[in-house]
């Protein structure tokens, strides 16, 4: 969470004393208001649920941990129109050469940079592609049993 909301802040590195205040303040909220990951339909039914967890229910929601997330030492880059998975630090040594993605499966690398649970990873699929729940259920598990293979996530048991 607190990764989030210093990408959505705005510092002026520049001015390293105002910097240092924004970190700051951005730290101060991370630690008294509550940080939600929503996802939910893009109806309006969707959001009225949404808003009910949060301000009628707030005990009822349940804090997930992720339980698969991008090792350290890999990077994302698009060379060319291409996904491509790339290696960085000591890992380019110990890893040969690079992985190659398609659209959906970068769209699923960048959910895992935040580290992600399959079920959130298949909602997300779902509500981004115009796909089927049985194809992408199969392809994300496909994906996710050659990321296991390469050795590029880290999983934890929830």
């Amino acid at each position: 969470a607190r990764k989030i909301l210093t990408q959505q802040c705005f510092l002026p590195m520049w001015d390293t004393d105002t910097a240092a205040v924004v970190l700051m303040l951005i730290n101060k909220l991370y630690n008294t208001v509550p940080v939600y990951r929503v996802t939910c339909g893009p109806g309006e039914d969707s959001a009225k649920e949404v808003w009910d967890w949060i301000f009628n229910r707030p005990h009822s929601i349940i804090e997930v941990e992720y339980d698969m997330k991008v090792k350290s030492g890999f990077t994302l880059r698009n060379i060319a129109g291409e996904h491509i998975v790339m290696p960085t630090g000591k890992n380019i040594h110990q890893f040969d050469g690079t992985v190659v993605l398609n659209d959906v499966a970068a769209f699923v690398w960048e959910k895992l940079t935040l580290g992600s649970s399959r079920e959130d990873l298949l909602e997300a699929i779902l509500s981004e592609f115009d796909v089927d729940r049985q194809r992408a259920e199969q392809d994300l598990d496909a994906l996710l049993d050659k990321l296991r293979g390469y050795e590029v996530i880290e999983e934890e048991s929830v």
